[in-house]
């Protein structure tokens, strides 16, 4: 079941909003995704398991995945290496911007500005270094400085 808020709430477990009283009154909602192993440990979270690849073509799991965000509806979206999962027909992501990090620990991956929302694709936080927050850090902040002085697209939440 996915609620009015975007929580999916299964026999296993809950994911979502956890407080929506105090979600709702932030001024900036971030949505951080990452990888759920629902029991299953990856060993190398730079690789997607085989049964993690097996759910994500399981089209019910796409879909609640998109109805989640698309019911929370983010200023941010933090992916931990997820973002290419994002079904692109549905969230297309990659109309906007794509920008590079400013850090080389992120080197291969990239975040994309709307005027009214980012996504960011770091890497998995499971190996952070001290240079895994700041980069995000410094990602929103150049997101949060330009989005109204740049000629980004505005991310339709309706197509």
């Amino acid at each position: 079941m996915i609620t009015e808020y975007g929580n999916y709430i299964s026999d296993k477990y809950e994911d979502g909003i956890m407080n929506y009283e105090l979600f709702k009154n932030e001024k900036i909602k971030i949505l951080w995704i990452l990888r759920e192993t629902h029991g299953r440990f990856n060993p190398n979270p730079e690789t997607k398991s085989k049964e993690y690849e097996e759910d994500l073509k399981n089209m019910e799991n796409r879909d609640i995945f998109v109805t989640q965000i698309k019911r929370i509806r983010p200023d941010v979206i933090i992916c931990g290496n997820t973002l290419n999962d994002i079904k692109t027909s549905e969230i297309n992501f990659r109309k906007g911007t794509e920008k590079s990090f400013s850090n080389s620990i992120m080197a291969n991956n990239h975040y994309f500005c709307f005027k009214n929302i980012v996504f960011i694709n770091a890497y998995h936080p499971s190996k952070p270094t001290k240079k895994y927050v700041p980069t995000i850090v410094a990602a929103y902040q150049d997101w949060i400085n330009n989005k109204d002085i740049e000629n980004w697209p505005v991310f339709d939440w309706n197509k």
